[in-house]
């Protein structure tokens, strides 16, 4: 299994299957009958609601929208805007479905919701036909928007800056100033927002990075970023007295506006994170007491992999000639082993992995989906393609302290695409408790 895995990574890049856009319908070759597609009409609740919390693309007209007809076998037989369809097409007899779609989805874009339904219909022979029920124009983009409170935004250096990934893809950089909110694709089973904050804050450089799980089509996140405790706002000069530690809060609102929740989120491990200097030292703590209640969930590190870094990007190469002091050669990078220590045992070991290069992912799709529990062995298929990676399934992760995470395999998969590839990764202890962390590849 593990020789086709490597076989098929060597053989390059996945072809993909596109159907270019068109106002042409495919001319029926079997028994037929009409279709009146003046029958055609769209529920725009979700429209009107999201243009009345948000200027954006919600208010664009309907007639931009794009109508897709299609048959039981997938075959397209129309394409075209709502406002460009034709009163009457033919088609062959049979069962179809209509699709409606505000426009091409992109994995993270401005201002650019993303509306979509669908509806079944029949074509009988011997008839007008007609769409008798009417499709629901859905939200279906994940809205995200970044705000940080008065008193921070006194601390916050020129460079400061908030990257938010969502789905598999999806991926956009915030600024203090950025008044927009961004929409990503929402892809099914990459249901974590991660958000990473780099820069200045009160005069010394901070990155603090934060998961959000259980992310939702149709939903509104707003991260507001504030001061934990704050103090007083530094003076002109940028210094402050005291330790300061970013607080986030994420608040969930549906498609009209309305707050559904509100969530503090932690960091991975340490929860809060001090900006400037660390706290007091205090006494350590025995890490097998079972009553400790400040006892990490989960810590992780390298494992007999000098080359490997958790929690920051590492730069690697297939190609000799760029090869530096911080770009290491694939083929010289060694073991990538993380030793998961879990002391009240894992129940979950979830895996998300996010590329910029297509290509890479959609090899990565024929194989494996992109988010995968490990501790779940319920799927021979997939159990057999991950070990054949050298990754720990089933009862080599359930209970197992610690846990070997091995990607050693990977290393010379990914340096030949160029990009960002991400590890993340998530344990859930057996008292339901998380923690998380992440490996970062940089491929030049």
């Amino acid at each position: 299994m593990k020789t086709n895995i490597l076989n098929i990574f060597a053989a390059g890049a996945l072809m993909l299957g596109a159907l270019s856009c068109s106002e042409e319908w495919n001319p029926p070759t079997s028994a037929e009958a009409t279709l009146n597609l003046e029958s055609l009409t769209v529920d725009t609740q979700d429209i009107d609601k999201l243009a009345q919390s948000a200027s954006s693309r919600a208010e664009a007209s309907l007639d931009d929208f794009i109508v897709l007809i299609k048959d039981a076998s997938d075959k397209t037989y129309l394409e075209c805007s709502y406002g460009k369809k034709p009163e009457i097409i033919t088609l062959p007899v049979g069962d179809y479905t209509v699709y409606i779609k505000s426009h091409e989805v992109k994995a993270a874009e401005w201002d650019a919701p993303y509306f979509e339904g669908s509806e079944d219909f029949t074509i009988e022979n011997g008839k007008i036909n007609i769409i008798k029920d009417e499709v629901v124009a859905y939200f279906k983009s994940v809205r995200v928007s970044v705000e940080f409170s008065d008193e921070l935004r006194a601390t916050l250096g020129d460079d400061v800056k908030v990257n938010v990934k969502a789905g598999a893809e999806g991926e956009i950089d915030f600024t203090p100033s950025e008044t927009r909110s961004a929409y990503f694709e929402y892809v099914e089973g990459s249901n974590t927002l991660v958000a990473e904050l780099s820069g200045t804050i009160a005069g010394a450089y901070t990155v603090d990075r934060r998961d959000y799980t259980d992310v939702e089509a149709g939903k509104h996140y707003i991260l507001t970023y504030g001061i934990k405790a704050g103090p007083t706002p530094p003076e002109q000069s940028g210094t402050i007295d005291s330790d300061i530690s970013l607080d986030l809060s994420v608040i969930t609102e549906n498609v009209d506006g309305n707050v559904e929740a509100t969530e503090d989120i932690l960091a991975p491990e340490e929860g809060d994170r001090p900006i400037e200097k660390p706290l007091d030292p205090v006494e350590p703590v025995d890490p097998v007491d079972p009553g400790d209640d400040d006892q990490p969930v989960a810590t992780f590190k390298p494992y007999d992999s000098p080359k490997l870094k958790l929690g920051e990007t590492i730069d690697i190469t297939n190609d000799e000639s760029k090869k530096n002091d911080k770009v290491v050669l694939a083929e010289e990078f060694g073991n990538a082993i993380v030793e998961i220590d879990c002391p009240k045992g894992i129940k979950n070991l979830e895996v998300t992995i996010s590329t910029t290069d297509p290509n890479f992912r959609g090899i990565l799709e024929s194989m494996l989906p992109l988010h995968f529990d490990l501790a779940d062995d319920s799927d021979a298929d997939l159990v057999e393609a991950l070990s054949g990676l050298g990754l720990p399934v089933g009862k080599e992760v359930t209970d197992v302290n610690p846990v070997m995470f091995d990607i050693t395999s990977f290393i010379e998969l990914l340096a030949p695409f160029t990009g960002e590839h991400t590890f993340d990764i998530k344990v859930t202890d057996n008292e339901g408790k998380t923690a998380t962390d992440f490996l970062k590849f940089n491929a030049h």
